[in-house]
């Protein structure tokens, strides 16, 4: 898997308005193929502390793997950036038992698991080749504030 941002992946992301992407409180999140997306961010210092975040839960093993950081000019608007493995979604899949053992380590690493509990905070959560993963990796859901 490629998770450098390419020319290929910078065109397809100048092709997608991320005012009908989905958002999260922090980012804006497009899938460019089916195994790598972008989060984009309105300033690097969100785009650096998020992707520290995932770049950790990844190290650990409870988050997607985190590829190049850029800067994107997209509709005349600029994003700081960066490549990410993608994860699909886990609102219908969700072992609860699984779902469980992870909310025990995110807790052991004092993050807030209050955003991942019940069916809203599954929306944070995601699948790769059938393993439960983190997908949300802002202050908010570290229990820290910028």
């Amino acid at each position: 898997m490629n998770l450098k941002i390419t020319k290929t992946k910078r065109s397809i992301l100048k092709t997608i308005d991320p005012e009908l992407a989905p958002t999260g409180s922090e980012s804006t999140y497009i899938q460019v193929s089916r195994s790598v997306g972008a989060k984009l961010f309105d300033d690097s210092i969100q785009r650096d502390y998020t992707y520290n975040g995932q770049k950790f839960a990844y190290v650990n093993g409870f988050g997607p793997n985190v590829g190049q950081r850029f800067v994107i000019k997209i509709k005349g608007r600029k994003y700081y950036s960066y490549i990410t493995e993608h994860a699909g979604p886990a609102t219908c899949d969700i072992d609860y038992t699984e779902k469980d053992k992870l909310l025990e380590v995110l807790e052991k690493h004092g993050w807030a698991i209050q955003d991942y509990k019940g069916h809203e905070g599954d929306r944070n959560l995601g699948l790769i080749k059938g393993k439960l993963v983190c997908v949300d990796f802002g202050p908010m859901s570290r229990n820290q504030f910028l």
